[in-house]
């Protein structure tokens, strides 16, 4: 996480380089053309009047200028402008000046200077004059011009030394409004991503303990943002493995003592026959029992292959979807459970929404279904008890419930009856046999038709289990 800090801070201040240099740049661009342009439009100022003052000396050829007539001008050059002058003939000859340029000669270079000759101003905005001027200087030319025609030029120009300590100055400020701006920057940063760094820390951490195996594990969440959305989700990840975990543990835990107690059986009835413990009269006897044992062994173990393919797990395992009638699959399964409810004395009532409820599904799985209701219903109901199995129609389904007055299903557990495994208290003292996963692949097979299943229960006054159905589509 450190290093995503230092990253985090230097693109920070990457990205504040760039910013400043380019302001910087733009700003120092800026500057300089405008007090350039200022400086040119100063001396162009300056250079008329220098030339009307040469006019109304009544300026010929060979002849000087009155210095005491410029003097003001030269003043308020050097002074407000630090910029010097000097004038000549249309041949470029220096004939006056205000410094020691007297004499000298500018070369034409190549005609640039024929525009002066026309009565046009030009600037050079940087450069010596053709080496004439001492460094970089800002140079304007204005003609002399008398009677319509040029009779001298005027050369006025100023150092850049001014105008570069303007730009300097500029740079300078930026660079410590740069600097300040860094040092907020990465208080900024250390207040800012430092905090989401230490978060995401905390969340690395916790997520290595986790992955130990310790789901207890949460991280406080602080604010709605994505980093706190991303905490909140963690955690719920975090309770989800920790809830997924206690139900392993209760699974391995049921699975076990569901493997243990008739192997345990089994063993000790096959020692006792195979040492002689057992009379051999009673081998018959305690075999029977070791086959009912494994008959058990063999119940759970396809359960849970059942529950696992309906579930989904296997892919191979596909809803066969058929025309059949609910109430003749009813009577048919309910044949099954004769014996039983008859040794029992239970009483049995069928009431279906017509002579014939046509349904769309697979009419094995809703067999297997049925199967294990009915077997539960008469499994719970106590001697003497009755149960009833019921179809009707509403909101274009058809419903199938099976209801018995057994001892019912306590509030609490009725939310984890469809759980694989799970056994009501009321159930555990007489469900030898079962695996707990009955109605767990009751709501696979239900669930796997796109259909509901439910269950309604008081304590101490029976059960009801409903499920959908879809009817059959009417034919014409």
């Amino acid at each position: 996480m450190k290093s995503l800090f230092l990253k985090q801070l230097l693109l920070y201040l990457c990205i504040l380089v760039l910013c400043f240099a380019g302001l910087a740049a733009a700003l120092s661009q800026v500057i300089r053309s405008f007090f350039t342009q200022r400086r040119v439009d100063n001396l162009v100022d300056s250079g008329e009047k220098i030339a009307q003052a040469l006019v109304n000396l009544q300026f010929g050829f060979g002849g000087m200028y009155n210095p005491r007539e410029l003097t003001n001008q030269t003043i308020i050059m050097r002074q407000y402008l630090d910029a010097n002058w000097f004038y000549t003939d249309t041949d470029f000859f220096i004939l006056g000046t205000t410094e020691t340029l007297r004499g000298e000669r500018i070369p034409d270079g190549g005609g640039a200077m024929t525009p002066l000759l026309d009565g046009h101003v030009m600037v050079m905005r940087n450069g010596d004059l053709y080496g004439l001027l001492p460094g970089q200087a800002i140079t304007v030319g204005y003609p002399v011009v008398l009677s319509g025609r040029t009779v001298a030029v005027v050369f006025v120009y100023g150092s850049m030394a001014e105008l570069d300590q303007t730009v300097a100055g500029v740079y300078r400020m930026m660079l410590i409004c740069f600097l300040a701006a860094g040092l907020a920057a990465m208080v900024m940063v250390y207040f800012s991503i430092g905090t989401v760094t230490r978060r995401l820390a905390q969340m690395n951490e916790a997520a290595k303990v986790i992955s130990a195996g310790e789901f207890d594990k949460r991280i406080v969440v602080r604010g709605r943002d994505e980093v706190g959305q991303l905490a909140e989700s963690f955690n719920n990840m975090a309770a989800s493995l920790s809830e997924q975990e206690q139900i392993r543990r209760a699974l391995i835990s049921d699975v076990s003592h569901d493997l243990r107690s008739p192997l345990t059986s089994m063993r000790g009835f096959l020692t006792a026959i195979t040492d002689g413990t057992l009379p051999a009269e009673q081998h018959a006897r305690y075999i029977g029992i070791v086959l009912e044992e494994s008959e058990r062994l063999i119940k759970l173990s396809n359960d849970i292959t059942d529950i696992n393919a309906l579930r989904g797990e296997s892919p191979e395992i596909i809803i066969s979807v058929t025309e059949f009638d609910i109430n003749a699959l009813v009577k048919k399964t309910l044949n099954i459970f004769e014996a039983r409810a008859t040794e029992k004395n239970l009483s049995i009532e069928c009431r279906f929404a017509s002579a014939a409820d046509a349904v769309a599904a697979d009419e094995e799985k809703i067999r297997r279904v049925l199967y294990n209701l009915i077997d539960n219903a008469v499994k719970f109901t106590g001697s003497g008890g009755k149960i009833i199995l019921e179809t009707t129609r509403a909101d274009g389904k058809i419903s199938v419930s099976v209801a018995d007055d057994g001892p019912g299903i306590l509030p609490e557990e009725q939310k984890r009856v469809f759980d694989r495994f799970f056994k009501a208290d009321a159930s555990r003292g007489e469900d030898k046999m079962g695996t707990g996963l009955g109605l767990s692949i009751v709501q696979a097979i239900i669930f796997a038709h796109g259909e509901t299943v439910g269950c309604t229960s008081d304590a101490g006054r029976g059960c009801r289990f409903t499920f959908t159905l879809a009817p059959a589509p009417q034919k014409i």
